[in-house]
């Protein structure tokens, strides 16, 4: 008799989409308003902490998660700015980041969006599929 051989293959890298947020309100406000509007539980967790070589400095950016266990997704919503700069600063127009680690459909992202769009304190939401490698690698220590 034959034998079956069956691979595995397992992916290292976490599947995650970026979404892009503008909001001229507090890091607490927004995600006190995704939470009320989306249904929602964010809770703030301790700052991301980057060291910026070109500046010399440590940037602490704040950081807030939501854990949706029914559905297997894990989200972060993250300041791009703080007191000494930007954590993308390729991306000044982008107020806050959320990444949403997991498996969603299109669909369910696009859904995503257009929710966010619809809080009042939201200026912009779309989703930021064209970072550089080297931002990418920031991003996937969650």
């Amino acid at each position: 008799m034959k034998k079956k051989i069956h691979k595995l293959n397992i992916s290292n890298k976490p599947e995650f989409y970026i979404l892009g947020i503008s909001s001229h309100e507090n890091d607490y406000r927004l995600s006190w308003a995704i939470n009320n509007q989306l249904g929602f539980e964010f809770s703030q967790i301790p700052n991301l902490k980057i060291y910026n070589d070109k500046i010399s400095e440590d940037q602490d950016f704040s950081m807030f998660s939501y854990n949706d266990e029914s559905k297997f997704i894990k989200y972060y919503l993250i300041s791009n700015t703080c007191e000494n700069g930007f954590l993308l600063p390729e991306y000044k127009n982008i107020d806050f980041l959320l990444l949403v680690y997991g498996e969603v459909s299109d669909n369910d992202l696009e859904l995503l969006v257009n929710k966010l769009k619809n809080i009042e304190i939201i200026n912009l939401a779309f989703q930021v599929s064209d970072l550089p490698a080297r931002i990418m690698e920031k991003l996937t220590i969650f």
